[in-house]
């Protein structure tokens, strides 16, 4: 029997499920089970309004949902996230795949109600990345993927179906749906995202080359907003053309609240209604958009669909309470400030459960949960301390929590909460649940100086999260003076020696000094360095291979100028290592470049400079600077082999747990193929940082900093217990 694509019914649950777990999607791609009632509540919460399956013999064999979220994002009310795009094993050869798209886009596009589709994709899925290109799905030429490894594309092709045929009401919408479909974008087999993508007075423009049948057409579209800019007809019987207009965008929400805690933290809340909370540090501890109603808006953090317009007024007799509205919405919250105490409520209709979602911004930081009365801490480790259940939110099943605290190393923050269920993944401080409709739901955050949680016990026996502790010997034992070495050489010399050029093929520079040699493509970054013959960094260059969401990986060590790792949308950015972004290998001292030099016996020091130092130049003015600077390298390490990094001066080593995670550092250290080991420490820049992705198939390391200047010592140990304790006696600069 063939396999027939049609609408999902409650009675498919089971088979979804079985689906995504059989075929180890979501949180079944990392052991964890996916039961109906959690398919069912992931639905509910990403407020999934289309659902088609592909079924077989009573068997679902794939599906692909449309809905308002995507799990970490919202869309507008006349927008819709695909995904949940999920094939059978057994069918990924079959038509299964294309009827499923194709049936489903062309349902979207002929809805009315829908304007935009937009989907989160990896970079590095080619074959999959293709059939959305083709289908009119588009990203700016500056895009990357985001911290999480998803690009996120989008078409507004539905929104110019619906002002074509709102300009021609003769126009059979039946007759015109064979013609007017997800392949009437006619674009070769080499398009790729952004194929058809102009910048005009600083905006994006997407240009549609439209063929229905004899009528053919270009449409001009603004990217950010959709808007339909220009129609020009090309071909067919003269159509009314919508009229020209002109793109626009809300302005920035204006700050509502600015209230000072007594211990010196900031409370800011705008008008779109998002929560900001600063440390005295200057760093964000907290931030929370609006509320939604659970299966009426999906909660969002990176993004939030619906825009609202909030307003703030003072409630009589309590003082240091304000009653928060948004226009049209029907929750409102109180919003109370005692000392260093916030207190928030939030109230939706009453049928509806309210979805509050606080989240962590704090990035090198820890964390405590308490869990049956007892503190729990380790160092922010996303992915294992928090668990992540990426896009799978609701369906989180981790142990009942009365509080989480979380700190920066100058502030604490302790959230508490009531009338909800806690999920306290991931970002979320934590995410609440309302446990009844029309419900209160309350967090109460307390801001204090940074310390341990009272009474915090180490991660449960099974996290893969330790604590390093070093033993002190008291006199010379064997081993000794090597370990001595090692921590001598991560105490980098404060004046740096350039290595020596020993060859140029032209492409190519060869570098020597001391136990040193380094081979570098100028143009592109760090191809080989080896240190006693042993290899520390090594690429592929000029071949290139993906490598997690990175298209072009062919060097072991690149610098970037790279957006603002704060971004909300974003976070810290996957940039390949042939972007525009890439910096040049410049070995004078000052410029906009990236330099190399010697800084001991086993170290290397790199720096990048996004900004020409005046000092560099006589006469010399810097240049303006918007970007963080980044210093990426991929080491090649021993498969399962463990990471030790440094998280406000306390040493901990990551086990492999077979799950992705990241997290920002102070210094770290990794055990390489040989049984050598890295050491990254010194660190410094403004707000620097070293941030570690852990892969399926590798680990990437990024040194960033803000402010245009970053810097990183690299020092080779013999092992990666050398490596803890040169770890322990160096300091390295945050902040």
């Amino acid at each position: 029997m063939a396999v027939t694509v049609r609408s999902y019914q409650d009675a498919d649950l089971p088979g979804l499920a079985a689906l995504l777990t059989r075929n180890s999607y979501g949180p079944a791609a990392h052991g964890r089970d996916l039961g109906p009632e959690d398919l069912a509540g992931v639905l509910l919460q990403r407020c999934v309004t289309d659902l088609l399956v592909g079924e077989e013999d009573g068997r679902i064999l794939g599906c692909l949902a449309f809905g308002l979220g995507s799990g970490r994002r919202a869309c507008e009310p006349d927008a819709r996230f695909a995904g949940l795009y999920v094939v059978d094993r057994s069918q990924r050869k079959s038509l299964l795949p294309g009827r499923l798209f194709r049936e489903g886009f062309s349902r979207m596009m002929h809805q009315g109600e829908v304007r935009t589709l937009r989907l989160e994709a990896s970079p590095t899925n080619s074959r999959a990345l293709g059939l959305y290109v083709r289908a009119g799905f588009r990203a700016a030429p500056t895009a990357h993927a985001d911290e999480d490894g998803y690009l996120e594309l989008v078409t507004h092709l539905p929104g110019v179906i619906e002002d074509l045929f709102g300009a021609n009401r003769g126009y059979s919408l039946d007759n015109a749906s064979r013609s007017l479909g997800w392949e009437m974008v006619r674009l070769g087999r080499s398009a790729d995202f952004s194929t058809g993508m102009t910048l005009r007075d600083g905006r994006w423009v997407i240009t549609y080359p439209i063929t229905a049948g004899q009528l053919g057409l270009e449409v001009d579209v603004d990217l950010a907003t959709g808007t339909a800019l220009t129609y020009r007809q090309t071909s067919g019987e003269p159509i009314t053309l919508p009229p020209e207009r002109r793109a626009e965008e809300a302005p920035g929400a204006a700050v509502l609240l600015d209230q000072t805690l007594d211990c010196g933290a900031r409370l800011r809340v705008d008008g779109a209604g998002t929560l900001r909370l600063t440390g005295r540090s200057g760093h964000e501890l907290v931030r929370e958009r609006w509320p939604v109603e659970l299966g009426v808006e999906p909660p969002a953090v990176r993004r939030q669909g619906h825009r609202r317009r909030v307003s703030a007024a003072p409630v009589a007799g309590l003082p240091g309470a304000w009653r928060l509205t948004a226009q049209g919405d029907p929750i409102t919250r109180l919003l109370r400030i005692c000392g260093d105490r916030i207190t928030v409520e939030s109230t939706p209709d009453p049928d509806r459960r309210a979805v509050v979602t606080p989240w962590i911004r704090t990035r090198v930081g820890s964390r405590a949960l308490m869990v049956d009365g007892r503190w729990r801490s380790g160092p922010l480790v996303y992915g294992l301390w928090p668990e992540e259940w990426t896009d799978f939110e609701a369906a989180y099943s981790g142990s009942p929590a009365a509080a989480l605290w979380w700190t920066d190393g100058t502030d604490a923050v302790t959230s508490t909460w009531s009338g909800a269920e806690g999920r306290p993944e991931g970002l979320s401080a934590p995410q609440l649940v309302g446990e009844t409709p029309g419900g209160t739901v309350t967090y109460r955050l307390e801001v204090t100086a940074a310390g341990a949680p009272p009474q915090a016990l180490p991660l449960p026996g099974e996290a893969p999260i330790r604590p390093v502790v070093l033993r002190r010997r008291s006199a010379p034992r064997r081993g000794a003076a090597s370990a001595a070495t090692a921590s001598r050489a991560a105490r980098a010399d404060p004046s740096p020696v350039a290595l020596t050029a020993e060859r140029s093929d032209g492409e190519r520079v060869t570098l020597r000094h001391g136990d040193h040699e380094v081979m570098l493509a100028a143009a592109t970054g760090l191809v080989r360095w080896t240190f006693r013959g042993t290899p520390i960094l090594t690429g592929g260059y000029p071949n290139r291979a993906p490598l997690g969401a990175y298209r072009s990986h062919r060097v072991a060590m690149w610098c970037a100028a790279t957006p603002p790792r704060g971004a909300d949308d974003q976070g810290v950015e996957w940039i390949d290592d042939d972007g525009e972004e890439v910096l040049e290998f410049q070995p004078q001292p000052g410029l906009r470049g990236w330099s190399l030099a010697a800084a001991g016996e086993r170290t290397l020091r790199v720096e990048a400079r996004l900004v020409d130092d005046p000092g560099g130049q006589p006469g010399g003015r810097p240049r303006r600077v918007f970007d963080d600077a980044a210093i990426v390298l991929t080491p090649q390490t021993r498969r399962g082999a463990p990471l030790a990094v440094r998280v406000a001066g306390r040493l901990w080593r990551v086990e492999n747990a077979g799950l992705p995670w990241r997290c920002s550092v102070e210094a770290a250290a990794v055990e390489l193929d040989s049984g050598l080991a890295l050491v990254l420490s010194g660190v410094h820049g403004q707000d620097a940082e070293i941030f570690i992705r852990r892969l399926d198939d590798g680990v990437v390391l990024s040194v960033l900093a803000a402010g245009g200047l970053v810097g990183v010592d690299l020092t080779v140990t013999d092992s990666l217990t050398q490596a803890e304790r040169a770890l322990s006696t160096t300091g390295g600069d945050h902040g």
